[in-house]
């Protein structure tokens, strides 16, 4: 597959709208910070639809930028292409299926954790691929903990629910970052 360096910017263009987005969650949206992104969105119609479009959009360019730019590159197997394709085919469901109802709850849910495991094995394969910088790989290593640690905390540790808001807005910008630094710091 030929690289097409255009689509590099796709990157942080694909990337930009979720911290946007999230950020504005964070610190204007109503509820609490117990509550996961998803749950803010579907507080009501105009903010599940936002939140619903950013993601799709967000997913979308994310798929080019990988597609066209990030899995040439750096010469990714085609586990790691299939690992995104389903990671976002998750991300689509769970913006479209609010975390709400017993049936479309399960979905969400289901649909989200799929995603967001199969962003740790995506950051697996970019830390061990001999294509990204020694540097890259071992941000990418911190990084890959510190997903992991959030993952605990969230999973096991039930005090750490009352910021669950933060940790999951943490744990998607911080593979973000790791995507950013491969990608231009070489």
């Amino acid at each position: 597959m030929e690289t097409i360096e255009a689509y590099k910017a796709l990157g942080p263009i694909s990337i930009l709208p979720f911290w946007i987005i999230t950020g504005f969650m964070v610190y204007k949206w109503r509820g609490d910070r117990s509550m996961s992104l998803s749950q803010h969105a579907a507080l009501n119609k105009t903010t599940y639809l936002l939140f619903a479009i950013t993601l799709t959009v967000e997913g979308f360019l994310f798929y080019l930028f990988n597609i066209k730019w990030l899995i040439p590159t750096f010469h990714f197997p085609k586990t790691f292409t299939v690992l995104l394709v389903i990671a976002l085919i998750s991300q689509f469901i769970l913006a479209w299926i609010p975390d709400a109802g017993n049936l479309r709850k399960w979905i969400h849910k289901i649909s989200a954790y799929t995603e967001s495991g199969f962003l740790q094995i995506m950051l697996f394969f970019i830390l061990t691929s001999q294509y990204v910088s020694v540097f890259s790989r071992e941000i990418s290593v911190f990084i890959l903990c510190l997903m992991l640690v959030i993952a605990y905390l969230l999973i096991f540790v039930k005090k750490a629910h009352k910021n669950y808001l933060i940790y999951q807005s943490l744990y998607v910008m911080v593979f973000h970052i790791a995507i950013l630094i491969i990608s231009y710091i070489r």
